[in-house]
């Protein structure tokens, strides 16, 4: 059999294209709903392959719910090496026995290296859920010196805290691991850079006269309700992390799953709407194209692909497609796990 690669392309599938009434006779809607859940299926293969590319072992059991959401969630606590400029609050404090550390990890920061090994060993399960990341967005890092046998960093009691963006990485303060339902984090932000939590920010709403407290916070994150912040200018934040569900599982990461689920549709209704080239195709070739259609999805340097098992044929799907905040080249983005045979 072959591989998408092998086969000749037919042009890009677009909507611009004039849509075939007959197509509705080549594929019914509800063969259109099968290649959807059929396509679904193989993006959390996709998935799968990045996670066990980056040396993660994901269950044969696992459901395509299971693998896509492990994934996203991975993608969101994993921190891509790239370069990115670091900047200090005015409160930021650090001992003095961990100035060493401190200057090593914003130094790989500047330089785009890795500093995936400096966070939790819980990176190792890619179903574990950051409350802190989920809920404001902040990260947490250790500042040992030097990579242990299982490939992290040294632990260390006291942990920087910061906010990483694409570009920049905030660093907050130092704190411990009972700073996690701390406010004065989010406050930081605020007081130092208003602009980087602006899209959370509440307008139009009054603090009650008794905030939360960072005890409620805690008890909260527990029961998987999100709560609102109320800084000391009356200013209101909702969880600068994007929220989570009550399962405790990232908001963001639900609806970077629902966002899987629209494209897949949307690709499936795609071939449906431009099937009719693969049978002229086929047929200008001497060959028959007829059902039942066995159509797999591929992801190519971005592209997307609907190869036609049975006939051997493919449809370029997009120039590219993407959906907003999610582009294809995610799927089976490899993510690799800090292990011991890295520097």
């Amino acid at each position: 059999m072959s591989s998408p690669e092998d086969v000749d392309l037919l042009p890009a599938a677009t909507a611009a294209e004039p849509f075939d009434v007959t197509n509705a006779a080549l594929m019914s809607d509800e063969e259109v709903l099968d290649l959807a859940q059929r396509f679904y299926v193989d993006a959390a293969e996709m998935c799968r392959t990045g996670m066990t590319l980056g040396g993660y072992r994901i269950p044969k059991s696992d459901s395509p719910d299971q693998i896509i959401i492990k994934y996203f969630n991975l993608l969101k606590r994993y921190i891509e090496p790239k370069r990115r400029r670091v900047w200090y609050s005015r409160e930021f404090e650090c001992p003095a026995e961990h100035q060493i550390g401190l200057r090593r990890l914003a130094k790989l920061i500047e330089k785009g290296q890795d500093i995936n090994p400096h966070q939790s060993k819980r990176l190792r399960k890619p179903q574990s859920k950051d409350s802190l990341l989920n809920d404001w967005g902040v990260h947490h890092f250790h500042l040992g010196n030097n990579l242990t046998t299982d490939g992290f960093a040294e632990r260390t009691g006291p942990l920087l805290f910061a906010r990483v963006d694409p570009i920049d990485v905030y660093f907050l303060t130092v704190g411990d691991h009972n700073d996690f339902s701390r406010q004065e984090l989010v406050r930081m932000l605020h007081g130092n850079w208003p602009e980087v939590i602006l899209p959370y920010r509440l307008h139009g709403i009054l603090g009650g006269p008794t905030p939360w407290t960072d005890s409620d916070i805690k008890t909260l994150r527990a029961i998987g309700r999100t709560s609102m912040l109320q800084m000391p200018d009356g200013t209101i934040y909702m969880g600068p992390g994007g929220g989570y569900s009550t399962d405790g599982t990232s908001t963001d990461v639900v609806g970077r799953r629902n966002e899987i689920v629209r494209l897949c549709r949307h690709l499936a209704g795609l071939v449906r709407d431009h099937v009719h080239l693969l049978k002229a195709e086929c047929e200008k070739k001497g060959t028959r194209f007829d059902p039942p259609y066995q159509f797999r999805l591929y992801v190519i340097n971005g592209m997307a692909y609907a190869w036609e098992e049975r006939h051997d044929a493919v449809l370029n799907l997009s120039t590219p497609i993407s959906l907003p905040s999610m582009s294809i080249p995610d799927f089976g983005h490899p993510i690799t796990r800090p292990r011991a045979d890295r520097d």
